[in-house]
């Protein structure tokens, strides 16, 4: 595909964001796209570095508990949580 685009497709993983950013309802993350590619029988590489916003959705995040602690929770009567 001589001069056409190639769109990749990226789900990041935001693993325990920190309290600050939770508040913030946003994460910054750093990063780093690297493609490679064959142009006159030679292999070229080109590095792209930005940063990337990631929204939130405040309703969904969720404290992750110890696997043990979150079934006895599950026990407890809802008027006592």
């Amino acid at each position: 595909m001589a001069g056409g685009a190639i769109i990749g497709v990226w789900t990041p993983k935001v693993d325990n964001p920190t309290p600050d950013e939770q508040a913030a309802g946003k994460v910054v993350r750093q990063v780093t796209a690297i493609a490679s590619y064959r142009w006159q029988n030679r292999t070229l590489r080109a590095t792209f570095h930005g940063t990337v916003e990631i929204q939130l959705d405040t309703t969904r995040i969720r404290r992750r508990l110890d696997s043990k602690l979150d079934s006895i929770m599950g026990m407890v009567p809802a008027g006592l949580r």
